[in-house]
C-alpha cells in the first residue's frame, strides 16, 4: 500500500507534528500580553519604590551634613538665602548651595556646575558627592550648548525658607515680596521650639515647575493665606521626600487637588506665581506646620 508524504509526517489526530496553527500562535500571543499587562504595574510600582528608597537615602544624607554644620559652628543653621541677591558678600562659598544659579532649562547657567557645589557650605559634608542633591525620579534634563536636552541637572532638592535665614534676618532687608511669609525665622537649633524639630522639615523635593534657586519659599496663613510659592514634587509613589531637624527623613504621598496634577515637563514653568490653595486642602493642612510656626505663635505652641 502507498503512503503519501505529506500523511506521514503528520500525527494520529492528522496534525503537522511540531507546528502551531495560527489559532493557537495567536492565543499564545494574547496570553502573553495578558501576562505583560500584569507585570508592568507591579514593574512601575517596583522602580517607583526603589526612586522613593534613594530619594530618602539623600534626603538623609544632606539632613545629616545640615546636623553636622550646625555642630561644628555653634548651633548656627546652615545659611540659606534666595538667589541673586544685590549683596558681594553673598557668594556661593556663603549659602548651602550656588546662590547665582540659573535652574532655567536653557543652556547655561549653573544647573550643571558640579564645581559650585562642591565650594558651597554644604559641599564638605557630602564628601564631593553631586549626585545626593537629585532626586532619580527627577529625569528632566537641562540643554547643553546646542540647546538640546542632553545635560543632567545636579539639583532637585532645596530648603525650607524660614531655616538658617541668616543673611535675610542680619544683614539685608529684603524689599516687599521677597521674604513675604508670615512664618518665624529660624537661624540656630535651639530657635527650633515651634515647630519641633522631629516635626520641622529642612529638604525637600521641589518640583520642576518652581525650582529655581535652593530657597524653597514656604507661606504663612496669616499675612498671605494658604499657598504653594515654592511647591513640593511628586516624583515617586505620588508624593516627596523630606527630611527634619532631628536628622530623620521620611516621604509623603499628596492626596489634595492641586501638588499630584502639577505638570512635570521640559520648559513648563511657573513663572514665578504662587500657586494657591485653601486651608482644607490636605497637603497644605499637612505641610504647614512642618514649615514653620506664625511669628506671634508663642513657644512650643503647635
Amino acid at each position: 500500500m502507498r503512503i503519501d508524504s505529506s500523511l506521514a509526517a503528520r500525527g494520529p489526530t492528522g496534525r503537522r507534528n511540531g507546528a502551531f496553527t495560527l489559532i493557537e500562535l495567536l492565543v499564545v500571543i494574547a496570553i502573553i500580553a495578558i501576562l505583560a499587562a500584569m507585570l508592568l504595574p507591579a514593574l512601575s510600582k517596583a522602580k517607583q519604590q526603589a526612586w522613593q528608597a534613594q530619594c530618602l537615602g539623600n534626603t538623609k544624607q544632606l539632613g545629616l551634613g545640615w546636623v553636622m554644620y550646625a555642630g561644628d559652628f555653634n548651633d548656627i543653621m546652615l545659611l540659606n538665602a534666595p538667589g541673586n541677591l544685590p549683596d558681594p558678600t553673598l557668594t556661593q562659598a556663603n549659602a548651602w548651595c550656588p546662590t547665582t544659579e540659573s535652574w532655567a532649562y536653557a543652556q547655561g547657567g549653573d544647573n550643571t556646575n558640579t564645581e559650585k557645589f562642591r565650594v558651597a557650605l554644604l559641599g564638605p559634608y557630602m564628601v564631593g558627592q553631586v549626585g545626593v542633591y537629585r532626586c532619580p525620579g527627577d529625569t528632566i534634563p537641562s540643554a547643553n550648548e546646542q540647546d538640546r536636552q542632553t545635560d543632567v541637572r545636579i539639583r532637585s532638592y532645596s530648603m525650607n525658607s524660614q531655616m538658617g535665614q541668616w543673611y535675610l534676618a542680619n544683614f539685608y532687608q529684603p524689599p516687599d515680596g521677597l521674604n513675604f511669609s508670615s512664618l518665624r525665622i529660624y537661624q540656630k537649633l535651639g530657635d527650633l521650639t515651634c515647630p519641633p524639630p522631629s516635626t520641622a522639615f529642612i529638604f525637600a523635593d521641589e518640583t520642576m515647575y518652581t525650582l529655581d534657586d535652593g530657597y524653597m519659599q514656604m507661606s504663612g496663613l496669616s499675612q498671605v493665606g494658604p499657598a504653594f510659592p515654592n511647591a513640593p514634587a511628586h516624583y515617586h509613589a505620588g508624593g516627596a521626600c523630606f527630611s527634619f531637624g532631628d536628622g530623620h527623613s521620611e516621604a509623603h504621598a499628596w492626596r489634595g487637588p492641586i501638588l499630584p496634577n502639577l505638570p512635570y515637563s521640559f520648559g513648563k514653568r511657573s513663572g514665578g506665581s504662587d500657586i494657591n490653595t485653601t486651608d482644607t486642602d490636605p497637603d497644605w493642612v499637612w505641610l504647614y506646620p512642618r514649615s514653620g510656626c506664625e511669628k506671634d505663635a508663642p513657644p512650643g505652641s503647635t
